[in-house]
């Protein structure tokens, strides 16, 4: 029970400590780069933290799963492997539909 409660102080310690330096380097870059480019003002280091939760909040959320990755490769991974005769078939139309342009230019090409 003592290695939980160890383990949970150390995960919100380290939170914590990724929270205070996401908002160093926020407050950093917005009083480097947004008052000489858009001429708002600068931000304290409370505001920087403000702003990167409510970013956070609004555009990632909190979730443990990321979006990308649950919508396309877990649903995706079995499509990668095709069957031979799905293969060949692919293999078909990409020839079917890239390589009779060709062959049609180059009849047109003999008659002219």
């Amino acid at each position: 029970m003592e290695q939980k409660k160890q383990y949970i102080l150390k995960a919100v310690l380290g939170v914590f400590c990724m929270f205070l330096i996401a908002t160093l380097l926020v407050w950093s870059l917005w009083n480097w780069l947004i008052p000489e480019i858009f001429g708002l003002k600068r931000l304290n280091f409370a505001e920087a933290g403000g702003l990167l939760f409510l970013s956070k909040l609004l555009l990632g959320g909190f979730n443990k799963e990321h979006y990308w990755e649950s919508k396309f490769v877990n649903q995706q991974k079995d499509s990668y492997h095709l069957t031979s005769e799905q293969k060949s078939a692919l293999k078909d139309r990409i020839k079917n539909r890239w390589c009779s342009v060709e062959r049609e230019e180059k009849k047109q090409d003999i008659q002219v």
